[in-house]
This record gives structure tokens, sequence and C-alpha cells, in this order.
């Protein structure tokens, strides 16, 4: 915020300088003047975010972040819910019958039937990339 002020404060003098002197070389010379300024007050934050010492974030700047738990949470489950779907829709395209819970980069696979556990393993391992180790097959 003091940076805009700087700006708007080097601004507002050059207009009211340039009002207050009449025309001629003198008022030319500070227009000059005043264009250095204003020069440098713009670029001087830049030279400090060149060389790594600008932080947008500093205290007082009026910035702050906070992260929302349950956004983050609702987003987990919708992305849990999504896979687990996606999973038993590839099983039943291949006449698995099941009921599949994907969690957290795990896979719960219930079949009611004898299927072959190599078959459901490589229909999971085809959709969403996951190994081996992570995938449980309940039979039941």
């Amino acid at each position: 915020m003091t940076y805009v002020l700087q700006i708007v404060g080097v601004v507002v003098l050059s207009v009211l300088v340039d009002v207050l002197l009449p025309n001629g070389q003198i008022n030319k010379f500070i227009k000059g003047v005043f264009s250095v300024v204003l020069t440098f007050t713009v670029l001087t934050p830049l030279s400090g975010l060149a060389v790594g010492q600008f932080d947008i974030f500093q205290e007082g700047s009026g910035v702050s972040l906070s992260v929302d738990e349950d956004y983050l949470s609702q987003i987990e489950r919708n992305k849990n819910e999504y896979y687990s779907e996606v999973l038993e829709n590839a099983l039943n395209e291949k006449g698995i019958v099941s009921k599949v819970t994907y969690e957290s980069g795990s896979v719960r696979v219930e079949v009611g039937e004898a299927y072959d556990a190599s078959t459901i393993k490589d229909v999971i391992r085809s959709h969403i990339g996951i190994s081996e180790e992570n995938i449980v097959i309940v039979y039941g």
C-alpha cells in the first residue's frame, strides 16, 4: 500500500509543480526531474523482486492465506467416489459384479463369486495405475 501511495504522491506533486510553474525552460527541466523520480519510484520495488528480496506476503501487507480444510476434504471425498465408480463400472464391463471402495491410494474390491484375482487387479491397474500391494480383494 505504501508503494502505491509513493507513486501517487510523486504524480500529484509533479502535476502541482507543472501547474504552478510558468512555461519555459525551467518547467521542462522540472518535468524531466519528476519523470526520473517517478521512474525510480516505480522501479525500486521491482529491483528487490529481481534479487529475491521482495516479499509480497510480508507482515502488514494486508495479504493473508488460509487453508480451507473442509473444501480439501470434500475434494478428497469426491475423488474417492469418482475412482470407486470408475473402477466398479470397469469391472462390471468385464462381467465382474463387485463393490469397489477407493480411499487414499488403496482399493478394496468386494466380490460375491470367486473371480480371478489377477483379472481384477489388471483391470484396476489399467484404469488408475495403482500398485498391486494397494489392491485388496474380499470374497464373500
